[in-house]
């Protein structure tokens, strides 16, 4: 199916005329409207929590989907129950995040802000609290992929296959978009793990002997290993046999490693290593040389 994630905030920023005029004619330019100063109508930590919130939650979504055409994303049946779970539950952290900036700092920051802006307050960019949460959104929507031979129109029929022709091309094209998207993160997230498994000699400062070096792991590269894994299998919607050979390959290298705790040993990194090394050269179109 397709997945349509819309999630909208306050910008707290406003053009004003009269700086720009004042920008204008301070710099000399002729045309007032190239010249455009913007306020920032409050300073709040707790609005910048919820911008991040939002960068946050489509990444999330990003990471369980697949490239389809603009907005929409791929998702597939397989993880349809995760991602609704998921985003249900990123949803109430959104608008916890919001009645938090509203109800706690927004009456206040309205009033700071006047002695900050000077000249620039105007008490007319603050709405009340309940105009100011309708500019807050947030909207999970989900669509069924269509068929070419869903198409019920009012046409000729040479003018019915120009267009279900049409849009087979345009669906076989994010198909392979899709799958392109996924392959690319495969290569990301096995890349980036062979460098942190890594294992080099470098001459130590002091004495000048070889000196072990070991990559540093970090949890979140090791939980994008696993969830890739995931993907792999849920995600494979052509059912590509050398995808499902990566699949198996990564499941076998981090088998029973669920955080960085779980590899710091030489001989369970090695191990690894030398499992992703194998799945990198089995990867199609891979050149890192």
């Amino acid at each position: 199916m397709l997945v349509n994630l819309t999630i909208g905030n306050w910008t707290a920023s406003k053009k004003d005329k009269n700086a720009s005029s004042g920008l204008a004619a301070a710099s000399g330019i002729s045309q007032k409207e190239l010249a455009r100063a913007y306020k920032s109508l409050v300073d709040s930590p707790k609005l910048d929590v919820i911008k991040s919130l939002i960068v946050r939650i489509h990444d999330i979504n990003r990471g369980l989907t697949l490239d389809w055409a603009a907005k929409l994303r791929l998702l597939t049946t397989a993880n349809y129950a995760l991602h609704v779970k998921t985003i249900t539950g990123l949803e109430q952290d959104y608008w916890a995040a919001v009645d938090d900036f509203i109800n706690t700092d927004y009456q206040w920051q309205a009033a700071d802000m006047q002695l900050k802006l000077g000249t620039m307050y105007d008490a007319a960019d603050y709405p009340s609290a309940d105009e100011l949460r309708r500019k807050f959104y947030f909207r999970a929507e989900y669509f069924p992929v269509p068929s070419a031979g869903d198409f019920r129109v009012d046409l000729e029929n040479e003018a019915q296959d120009v267009l279900r022709s049409h849009y087979e091309k345009v669906y076989d094209d994010a198909m392979q978009s899709a799958m392109s998207g996924l392959w690319e993160r495969l290569h990301f997230v096995v890349k980036g793990m062979a460098e942190q498994l890594a294992v080099t000699y470098a001459p130590d400062p002091k004495t000048g002997e070889p000196k072990m070096r070991r990559g540093r792991i970090y949890d979140t590269r090791v939980k994008g290993m696993n969830d890739l894994v995931r993907m792999l299998d849920t995600c494979n919607i052509t059912n590509d046999p050398k995808m499902m050979n990566a699949a198996n390959q990564l499941r076998a290298a981090f088998n029973g490693i669920l955080t960085k705790e779980d590899i710091q040993s030489d001989t369970v990194r090695a191990a690894a290593k030398e499992k992703i090394d194998a799945v990198i050269k089995s990867l199609p179109g891979m050149d890192w040389a």
